[in-house]
């Protein structure tokens, strides 16, 4: 898939008059943060500048950000890069790694994404900002200096590359390195509560009210079966729902090259059915409560039932996923 057409399905819809999220309302200091650095985190992703640079190599959008991303890990595999990425398709990683890699050098992708990023970033901030943004990106730097990164491969990596003398580019790669960080915890508190990779991506779903396998099917896993029970549903109003839960949207289980076993779908003991099955309600120490916040979409308990969100990108990656192809499948960014 190209810019123009991810940029389209991603970003498909009007939500101006949704409400706003609780936790963006009441936020804290560390979550208005985030919110206030993830979009320049994000930039190198859905920066049109900085994927005109890299398509200069053969490398499609997905290809693009799997080796931007993966670029300040050295030279991986495709298994240690879909490990620490966590929450997709192993099969996939390794294939579009296998794809990308060998079209440009790491150093060489590595200083287009900064560079590119660095030129692109004034467009949004203002060319004129360079003293503002060097002050910000300064005070980030320090943070992330001083950030542990035990247990952090993302996060470790951007830190230890070299600040950009670009103030444009020293502020994204200063907020890269601290959602990095936010990110490699999300999938260390997931593993320490016993989910494993699909049950990371439904936890998604569950908290922002897609319909289950929506967002799991971007990563292309295929539908997983209720084979055993969680640990991550021990606590108290969790429980897994019945087998008879409705087909996703996602890839059917022939388009997963390895599909996943064991898996279970978590769901609050007292959220209400929908047409989905799941409409999370969730109460105090329920699964919701564990899960991140999105920064766009409105959870589906927080908005009418005719204005739940479906994943946009869902039908495209039902029917044209492809795990196994270098071209990769239709995918939504991380919440992580």
């Amino acid at each position: 898939m190209d810019f123009d057409a991810i940029v389209a399905a991603y970003f498909a819809g009007d939500f101006s008059d949704a409400p706003t999220p609780a936790p963006v309302a009441t936020a804290g200091n560390a979550r208005r943060l985030r919110d206030a650095f993830e979009p320049l985190a994000m930039h190198a992703v859905w920066s049109r500048l900085v994927h005109e640079r890299l398509s200069r190599f053969g490398l499609d959008f997905f290809g693009g950000y799997v080796y931007g991303r993966a670029c300040v890990l050295g030279e991986p595999t495709g298994a240690v890069i879909a490990a620490i990425f966590a929450s997709f398709e192993p099969g996939l990683i390794a294939s579009v790694w296998a794809d990308a890699h060998p079209r440009a050098p790491r150093d060489t992708v590595l200083t287009t994404v900064v560079e590119a990023t660095g030129e692109s970033l004034p467009q949004v901030l203002g060319d004129g900002e360079q003293a503002a943004v060097a002050r910000v990106a300064a005070r980030l730097q320090d943070a992330v200096a001083a950030a542990d990164g035990t247990g952090r491969a993302l996060f470790s990596a951007v830190q230890a590359l070299d600040v950009p003398d670009d103030p444009y580019a020293a502020l994204w790669q200063a907020t890269l390195a601290l959602r990095e960080h936010r990110g490699d915890a999300h999938v260390i508190a997931h593993l320490a509560q016993g989910f494993d990779a699909v049950q990371m991506n439904i936890l998604t779903e569950l908290w922002l009210g897609y319909p289950l396998g929506a967002y799991s099917g971007t990563r292309a896993w295929s539908r997983p079966a209720p084979s055993r029970p969680s640990p991550a549903c021990a606590s108290p109003g969790c429980s897994t729902p019945p087998t008879s839960s409705p087909t996703p949207v996602g890839p059917p289980a022939t388009t997963s090259r390895r599909a996943p076993t064991g898996s279970v779908r978590p769901r609050c003991a007292n959220s209400a059915t929908t047409s989905t099955g799941l409409r999370p309600t969730c109460g105090a120490g329920a699964t919701r409560a564990s899960a991140p916040a999105p920064s766009r979409p409105t959870p589906a308990s927080e908005r009418p039932a005719d204005r739940r969100r479906t994943c946009p990108l869902a039908r495209r990656c039902a029917k044209k996923a492809r795990p196994t192809s270098t071209q990769g499948v239709r995918w939504l960014p991380s919440s992580n």
